[in-house]
């Protein structure tokens, strides 16, 4: 066996040990990707028995197979492989790994998964890494800069202060909302949510979402981020939906495929606060 290979067996036995998976399906895993060749039934399961009798202890498992994912990205991108070959959803493997290491970059873990899920399961290329900006500082950092600066510069950065402890808060894989409330008037603004919403890499736990956006595109970017079969209720709150809005004249055309979120009952809250129109369908 090849030393890549040791690795990603290796690697793929202790996840798989962590969620219970039987050393026949584990070994299935591991032939779709490199073939029974490699390593035949009767010495995988010897090696599967021996990794799971050393961490027959399930915290002991946790601790383990985090350290190794946060230590190797090539670990991380086994386990995603593991459950993209099984046929898992995107959102039952991104679950699964959070439930061990707490946090993935949402981007990378959409991106391999994607890949795999696409037929090219070689772990070579990986997605081009993004320029470091001022809101990827520490929040301690940030406030030491802004206590330095004239009063001008202190107004701005004091804004993107904000960004960064909505980024710490909504970073809590503990956090449980019961409303959340997004508000931006620019599309910059906006952008900088979205790009919050991407780098917690997890999906955010809430039962109502009241969103206000200059453009009603961006809402399904906000819906992404979160957590299915939670969200209850959604509002919009938006100015400029038609341009004849002085003729109270709207258009409205909603169509629901399958089951929504698995809402089966919505709100479609519409509200023009020039003229104090509000329409509720």
């Amino acid at each position: 066996m090849t030393e890549n290979f040791d690795f990603f067996i290796e690697t793929c036995i202790l996840y798989d040990t962590f969620h219970w998976k039987s050393p026949e399906n584990s070994y299935q895993t591991i032939c779709r990707k490199y073939g029974p060749d490699l390593i035949s039934y009767t010495d995988f399961k010897a090696l599967f028995n021996r990794i799971s009798i050393e961490n027959c202890n399930e915290s002991t498992c946790k601790k383990n197979l985090a350290e190794i994912l946060k230590s190797s990205y090539t670990a991380l991108k086994s386990c995603i492989l593991n459950d993209v070959s099984c046929g898992k959803s995107i959102d039952i493997a991104h679950d699964k790994i959070l439930e061990v290491i707490g946090k993935v970059p949402w981007t990378h873990f959409q991106y391999w998964f994607q890949r795999f899920s696409d037929g090219n399961w070689d772990f070579g290329e990986s997605p081009a890494p993004m320029a470091p900006e001022f809101m990827d500082l520490p929040i301690g950092i940030v406030k030491t800069i802004i206590e330095n600066c004239d009063y001008s510069n202190q107004w701005t950065l004091r804004t993107e202060l904000a960004f960064l402890e909505l980024a710490e808060r909504l970073s809590n894989p503990k956090l449980k909302l019961e409303v959340l409330e997004f508000k931006a008037e620019q599309c910059q603004d906006f952008e900088k949510i979205e790009k919050i919403l991407e780098q917690i890499g997890r999906k955010i736990w809430v039962n109502s979402v009241k969103i206000r956006f200059p453009h009603l595109s961006n809402v399904a970017s906000i819906l992404a981020h979160l957590k299915p079969k939670i969200l209850e209720t959604i509002e919009l709150d938006y100015k400029k939906i038609d341009n004849r809005l002085n003729d109270y004249r709207f258009e409205c055309d909603v169509r629901v495929e399958r089951d929504f979120l698995k809402i089966s009952q919505f709100q479609i809250l519409v509200h023009q606060a020039q003229n104090g129109v509000s329409l509720e369908y």
